[in-house]
């Protein structure tokens, strides 16, 4: 049995709302029939642990929530040079991401084929449960993130 080479992360806090965008991504993603080179992890809000999951990955795609002043539910996909030129601290809607891939890549621990599905949430606050926006993006992520697979990107 071959080791997974590409690890697909869903992160954020499904306790706030929009928030939880990519663990519900990654909930829904574990659920399919994957290729045997794909894992599915819900990260939940690791922050700095992150360098550990991706730790022997050469692809390692993440899920967030990430305001960027978009419509709600829109995404755009970030790799590393985009995440270079984004100011610090300005990119996500909980500081651990920002934090744990500014140190990834001062360390040079970004795995090379480093990519982040960002989608914009519509209501990030207490409460359990997405906003319609949220489910409209969640719905576009797992599109997306399918359409690579078959792809092979």
């Amino acid at each position: 049995m071959t080791s997974p080479e590409l690890l697909i992360l869903g992160v954020g806090n499904p306790l706030m709302g929009d928030d939880g965008i990519g663990v519900a991504v990654a909930e829904r993603l574990a659920g399919e029939r994957l290729s045997p080179g794909v894992a599915v992890v819900e990260a939940g809000t690791v922050g700095l642990g992150l360098l550990d999951l991706w730790r022997g990955y050469e692809r390692v795609w993440l899920v967030d929530a990430v305001r960027m002043g978009r419509s709600p539910g829109s995404w755009c996909w970030l790799d590393a040079a985009d995440l270079l030129r984004l100011k610090p601290g300005g990119f996500d809607a909980h500081a651990g991401l920002a934090g744990a891939l500014q140190l990834a890549m001062a360390l040079g621990a970004l795995p090379p084929g480093f990519g982040l599905l960002a989608v914009e949430p519509g209501s990030v606050e207490r409460r359990m449960g997405l906003s319609m926006a949220g489910c409209r993006g969640v719905a576009a992520a797992l599109a997306e993130l399918r359409r690579r697979l078959e792809c092979g990107e």
